[in-house]
């Protein structure tokens, strides 16, 4: 692979990382009322729009406003076009 190959993987990693790690935790200590917990289902998400990179950032950011443990989320998506 080219560097554009290793730009896309770093990406990935860094989304795995920082985003799906940090969205996995808040989420299993969310209680659902009835003793057990949220957890991550990993499906599939069709996005409206083939640039899901405009996206992403209007979407975090509603979530950070309603969940602010999860404003560093937001702040990795809003840097995505700083790398990509």
């Amino acid at each position: 692979g080219g560097p554009g190959q290793r730009k896309a993987v770093g990406v990935l990693y860094l989304l795995m990382a920082d985003v799906l790690s940090r969205l996995a935790e808040f989420l299993v200590n969310q209680e659902l009322g009835d003793g057990s917990f949220a957890a991550p289902t990993f499906e599939l998400f069709e996005f409206e729009t083939d640039d899901a990179r405009a996206v992403l950032p209007a979407m975090s950011d509603v979530v950070a406003r309603e969940h602010p443990a999860l404003a560093p989320v937001h702040e990795t998506f809003r840097g995505l076009d700083l790398i990509l």
